[in-house]
């Protein structure tokens, strides 16, 4: 008899160590979608999704396939299912630095950036180099009018290793910060280096990409419900000044 509890203990403990492979699968599946370079966003979801199931039905206890679910209800617009996603995840390690980074991301993205500053802020304690964390503090400053802190984070982030469509969303951001700080200089700087990178940028492009990349139809829709989103407040950026006209 102790001979098989002991066998299925070490099965179980098993089964529970392939949980972050299955996480780490979905995660890639949401970077795919977030980076543009799938075209089946609808099914790369549904696969996360899926993934993040199985990583939790192998490891109840994984917060990394919490953190999985939450972002695939932030780009689905569920930001209510997403923040009970990485709530679980927080009851289970409440000083994890990913967890809060999440946290702080769903409430940007959904449009309460006042709310995601101490998550984001605190993610930051945690992990001073997580230039996703430093860009996302950059967007919600942005969005608070808090200019110069917003520069200094975007900044930061940019001083990384971050991807091409990561830089495309920030380096925006930056421009129209330097622009509302009446810094035309710096504000042409970042002009040239996004124009550079994606000579067909405009508004409306910009607006497009935000929201493909977080909102894909046909959910688009619910997650502007009950409150301004990101995507649209991003497009309200003077992004035709601080990116096209910056030196008249």
């Amino acid at each position: 008899m102790n001979q098989r509890f002991q066998k299925l203990s070490v099965s179980g403990r098993t089964l529970a160590s392939y949980a972050p492979a299955y996480a780490a699968l979905g995660l890639s599946l949401i970077e795919a979608v977030g980076s543009g370079w799938t075209e089946f966003v609808a099914d790369a979801l549904d696969r996360a999704e899926t993934l993040g199931q199985k990583a939790l039905s192998l490891d109840p206890a994984s917060t990394v396939a919490y953190r999985l679910l939450a972002q695939v209800d932030v780009m689905r617009g569920r930001f209510d299912l997403a923040l009970s996603q990485v709530d679980r995840a927080l009851e289970i390690n409440p000083s994890d630095a990913e967890s809060y980074m999440v946290r702080g991301n769903v409430l940007v993205w959904a449009g309460r950036s006042a709310e995601a500053l101490p998550w984001l802020e605190g993610a930051l304690r945690f992990d001073r180099a997580n230039t996703r964390t430093s860009l996302l503090l950059g967007m919600a400053y942005y969005l608070l009018d808090r200019y110069g802190e917003a520069v200094e984070a975007v900044d930061r982030a940019l001083a990384g290793n971050l991807g091409r469509n990561t830089q495309l969303m920030g380096r925006p951001v930056l421009a129209a910060s330097y622009a509302q700080l009446n810094k035309p200089q710096d504000a042409e700087r970042e002009r040239t280096t996004v124009m550079r990178m994606s000579p067909f940028l405009d508004a409306e492009r910009f607006r497009r990409t935000i929201r493909h990349a977080r909102c894909p139809r046909p959910h688009a829709r619910r997650a502007e419900k009950g409150g301004l989103s990101l995507s649209r407040a991003l497009s309200r950026i003077d992004f035709n000044f601080a990116i096209n006209a910056t030196v008249n």
